[in-house]
C-alpha cells in the first residue's frame, strides 16, 4: 500500500468514525445531540463554570469528533450542535494536519459566543 493509500484510508476512516451516524437525518440530528450531550457533561465536570459562561451567552458550539495519526498527516472531523435562542443547528468538520505520529484521539470542544457579530461570523 502507497503512502497516498494509507492517508486516503485515513481521512476516509475519520470523516467516518467523525460524524453523527444514523440512516436517516432525523437519526444523524439525534446521535449528535446525544454525542453533544455527553461532551458538555464531561466539559462541565471537567470545568464547574462553563455552565455559567454558556447559560449568559448569547449561543454556543459544542462539537465532538476524533483524530487520527498515520506517519506525516492527521485528519479528523465531527458534528457541531450551535444552540441559540433555544434552536438548534447542525454543522459537520474536517479537519488536516501534518506532523509526525500514529494514533487515534477523541475531541470535544464548546465556543461560546458572547457577541452578536462573533456569533454572525461563525454562522
Amino acid at each position: 500500500m502507497t503512502v497516498k493509500n494509507l492517508i486516503l484510508a485515513g481521512v476516509t476512516t475519520s470523516l467516518l468514525l467523525g460524524c453523527a451516524t444514523g440512516n436517516t437525518p432525523a437519526d444523524k440530528k439525534k446521535n449528535a445531540v446525544k454525542e453533544t450531550s455527553e461532551a458538555l457533561e464531561q466539559i462541565y465536570e471537567d470545568h464547574p463554570t462553563a455552565k455559567g459562561v454558556l447559560s449568559k451567552s448569547l449561543g454556543y458550539l459544542v462539537c465532538t469528533g476524533s483524530d487520527s495519526y498515520l506517519f506525516a498527516a492527521s485528519t479528523g472531523g465531527g458534528v457541531c450542535v450551535l444552540k441559540e435562542n433555544g434552536q438548534s443547528e447542525f454543522y459537520r468538520f474536517a479537519s488536516l494536519g501534518v506532523g509526525v505520529g500514529i494514533g487515534f484521539k477523541s475531541v470535544a470542544f464548546v465556543y461560546a459566543y458572547s457577541s452578536a457579530d462573533a456569533l454572525k461570523r461563525f454562522k
